[in-house]
């Protein structure tokens, strides 16, 4: 399974910017101050909902995401996670700049 992660830039009702971060495939997102954060959170998420998840609601939010005919841009790649696997240490993340 090959999952990406997306990053925006947001505001804040209090007008403080964050990035968030979010793994379509799973439809699964977090946030951080900086993009590493973000992503590295998105990773940290990501595998705890791979550790916990059953098998069919993991293949549920996969068929989901595609069949929606929406083209993602690939912004971060995570390395190919194997269901009931923990992700890579977020040090291995990619972070486009």
């Amino acid at each position: 399974m090959h999952l990406t992660a997306t990053l925006e830039r947001e505001e804040l009702s209090d007008g403080t910017g964050v990035y968030v971060a979010l793994c379509r495939e799973l439809d699964i997102a977090s946030q951080g101050e900086t993009q590493t954060e973000a992503v590295q959170n998105l990773g940290e998420a990501v595998a705890l909902f791979l550790e916990h998840a059953d098998d069919a609601e993991i293949g549920r939010k996969f068929r989901h995401f595609m069949a929606t005919p929406e083209v993602v841009p690939q912004v971060a790649a995570f390395p190919q996670v194997a269901p009931k696997t923990l992700a890579p240490p977020p040090a291995l993340l990619e972070v486009a700049a």
